[in-house]
């Protein structure tokens, strides 16, 4: 059986997001370490609009309307204005055109509460 952490791994290897954006909203969560909810305005994506909120019970959010909801196990590093570049399962973080951060994007998730209670109610139209 797989873990947890394999599956997410594999949904995000699977949709295989090229995205950037620019962080407009902050919303750490208060389920599990470092986690959150970010809002970007959108500069470019692999895909116009995803979301698959009515057929998963883990998602990585919302991409709608040049606007993207996304969460995140790397909010202690996101500022306002700044720029989320996801390719696949790896982030990178821009500040001022400067890389203060990279590494791998994982999904939400805490052994005892599921982050995903908060998640659906911060993730909205």
């Amino acid at each position: 059986m797989k873990s947890r952490i394999n599956r997410d791994n594999e949904y995000l290897k699977e949709i295989n997001l090229s995205l950037s954006g620019n962080v407009t909203d902050i919303f750490e969560l208060k389920q599990g370490h470092d986690f959150g909810i970010i809002t970007l305005d959108v500069i470019k994506s692999s895909r116009k609009y995803y979301d698959e909120r009515s057929n998963r019970k883990t998602y990585f959010g919302i991409i709608k309307d040049s606007k993207a909801k996304i969460a995140v196990n790397f909010i202690s590093s996101i500022e306002l204005n700044d720029e989320i570049i996801i390719n696949g399962i790896n982030y990178k973080i821009k500040r001022n055109n400067k890389i203060v951060d990279e590494g791998i994007w994982g999904l939400p998730f805490d052994l005892i509460n599921n982050p995903y209670n908060e998640i659906r109610d911060k993730i909205k139209d």
